[in-house]
């Protein structure tokens, strides 16, 4: 793996954990209905972070691909965050 690719792929791991930071803290301060959507929402985001985290430590030929999927399963869970947020303002 290009160090390219790692650098690219670790400053995603950390934009992911920053989201996952706020999904929480929005988590301690929502509705027990808000919460449960939150706490899913971090749940998945959790286990993109996770695999993303094992494809750099096997150091995947494919990591570029693999960081692809995970990047739109993860975008994915931050827009449900960021629209159940625009609903409770």
């Amino acid at each position: 793996m290009s160090d390219a690719h790692k650098a690219k792929a670790e400053a995603k791991l950390d934009e992911w954990r920053a989201r996952l930071e706020q999904i929480e803290a929005k988590a301690r301060g929502a509705s027990a209905d808000a919460r449960i959507e939150f706490d899913q929402a971090g749940s998945d985001l959790r286990e993109k972070i996770q695999e993303l985290r094992n494809a750099l430590d096997e150091e995947r030929d494919d990591l570029e691909a693999e960081l692809e999927r995970l990047g739109s399963a993860a975008e994915g869970a931050w827009d449900a965050v960021k629209e159940r947020v625009q609903r409770d303002d």
